[in-house]
């Protein structure tokens, strides 16, 4: 299909959304050649204005025109997650789409050329989330329940199971089918599903898909609570605490935990709810070497067994883990940057934790200080526009998750909703800002050691990633910046913030304050 004949067949109402989008592209079957009559006309619309996927559709004479938003500020998060747990239907939405309008910052551009850089792969990970989930439906399907509860079960399995063969962890049931197709895989299993519904006997089926799931180590029927490990890496686990809140007993088990991972490196952060990781606690435990991991994921069962029964009940089991930002580090522009980083955040970590151990009740007061802090050392390295430039693309990247923290809203209802919490943040910045001038000037003369240290890490960290070769940043950046040491910098200041253990929300008040502060006094 042609540009030409594409605006020819849209009516003059979604032309006119087309128009004010920030990118627009042609995607699914027409791209490809693969149309029929009954196809849908397929249309990503790029937007500051959303904060999820989402699709409408409509009626257009005698084809439906499918819309398929993608929020501006979060397209890189959906694209890499998909790249990283086998290419699912946005990433082919994305390599075969024709662009028809795209950011001033060409970021469809760049996100298709990301795109075909990567080779897929299998995420051992994900292959344990299914098949913990096809062993729970096979138990209910082997179980005395009713039958149309087990049909579903067997619907459910069927599901999984092909995407557990064919590597490709995000995609619906339609394009699940068109990949064991072109897998050319062995579909016994589902011959033996089609003997079930017509015989009600699963017996055959539960053989087959057990068979199955023998050649990734058999079922997976565990799954942890409490105090999550999750499944290794080769250099570094990720150690999760269900509550966000740092009590005395929780920092005595963080800090025995760290002294496990002797020879390496340790730090937490936070990520709250509608994110890319759940709301809690991750102590991120990181070796140098890899052949250490085995030794350090031991040295952990043996010290939930000896000091922390009354604390955890469960052993630490491999289970799968939950979602996270750092695939192959890519937001920080490669994994070997991303490990050179560690250090840092380390450092800054056990700062933190220091300085709330005796001020537990000030906790989240002393986060949003530390915070304010970060930015304020970070206008001391760069200039006044630059500056302004970093606030400004944080602000519109954070300003969503304050406005939509819960829910699924369309663009005029997020108008609606964002014109309110700007309101909201302004009264309160007004009513303090003799209070927060005083915070800032205060912090520039505090004489604490945590603070002159976290100054110094900052500082450090700053020149670091200045320095970092600019052929080594492989991210598909989001941002309106140019250069991309100042992309990265716009990275690592939202990862302290969490490193401080705020959510997305409290994250935004701080950018705004301080967004609002620098330009109204000079700092």
């Amino acid at each position: 299909m042609y540009i030409a004949d594409f605006y020819n067949n849209i009516p003059q109402k979604i032309e006119d959304l087309l128009d004010i989008a920030d990118g627009v592209m042609l995607t699914g079957s027409c791209v490809v050649g693969k149309n029929t009559h009954i196809s849908d006309i397929d249309i990503v619309v790029l937007s500051r204005s959303v904060n999820y996927v989402y699709s409408e559709s409509f009626n257009s004479f005698t084809q439906t025109i499918q819309l398929v938003f993608f929020p501006y500020y979060k397209v890189q998060y959906f694209l890499i997650e998909e790249i990283f747990k086998g290419k699912g239907v946005f990433t082919s939405m994305f390599r075969d789409g024709i662009i028809i309008k795209d950011s001033a910052n060409a970021i469809l551009t760049r996100m298709k050329k990301f795109i075909h850089s990567y080779e897929e792969h299998r995420d051992e990970q994900e292959d344990l989330n299914l098949i913990y989930r096809i062993s729970s439906s096979l138990e209910s399907l082997d179980a005395d329940t009713h039958i149309l509860e087990k049909l579903y079960q067997a619907s459910d399995i069927l599901l999984n199971v092909s995407k557990l063969l064919t590597g490709r962890y995000v995609v619906d049931s339609k394009h699940n089918a068109r990949n064991v197709i072109l897998c050319k895989l062995n579909t016994a299993f589902i011959e033996s599903y089609r003997t079930f519904v017509a015989t009600y006997d699963a017996s055959k089926f539960i053989q087959d898909v057990d068979s199955i799931l023998s050649q990734f180590g058999g079922r997976q029927t565990k799954y942890t609570t409490g105090l999550v490990y999750t499944f290794p890496h080769m250099n570094n686990l990720m150690v999760f605490f269900p509550s966000h809140i740092l009590d005395s007993k929780l920092l005595k088990y963080i800090i025995s935990i760290e002294s496990i991972c002797q020879g390496g490196h340790s730090y937490g952060f936070y990520i709250g709810k509608n994110q890319a990781m759940e709301e809690g606690v991750f102590l991120y435990l990181f070796t140098p070497l890899n052949n250490n991991i085995s030794e350090l994921y031991n040295n952990l069962n043996d010290y939930i067994i000896r000091n922390a029964s009354n604390f955890i009940k469960q052993s630490v089991r491999i289970s799968f883990p939950y979602k996270t930002i750092f695939q192959e580090g890519v937001l920080f522009g490669g994994s070997k940057n991303f490990c050179d980083f560690i250090p840092y955040y380390s450092d800054i970590w056990h700062c933190y934790i220091k300085y709330i151990k005796c001020n537990l009740d000030r906790k989240k007061y002393i986060s949003k200080v530390l915070s304010t802090l970060v930015l304020c050392e970070s206008s001391k390295f760069v200039d006044k526009n630059q500056l302004n430039k970093i606030l400004e693309e944080l602000f519109h990247k954070l300003v969503l998750e304050a406005v939509d923290p819960n829910g699924l809203y369309n663009i005029q209802q997020l108008k609606n909703f964002k014109t309110a919490i700007l309101k909201l943040h302004s009264e309160i910045y007004e009513n303090n800002i003799s209070t927060y001038s005083k915070i800032i000037h205060g912090i520039f003369n505090e004489d604490f050691d945590e603070i002159i240290h976290i100054q110094n890490c900052i500082f450090q960290l700053y020149r670091f990633v200045y320095n970092i070769d600019n052929e080594s940043l492989i991210f598909p950046d989001i941002f309106n910046v140019s250069d991309k040491h100042t992309i990265l910098w716009i990275n690592v200041l939202e990862h302290l913030m969490s490193i401080f253990q705020l959510t997305p929300t409290e994250k935004f008040g701080i950018i705004y304050n301080f967004y609002r502060y620098t330009k109204e006094y000079d700092l």
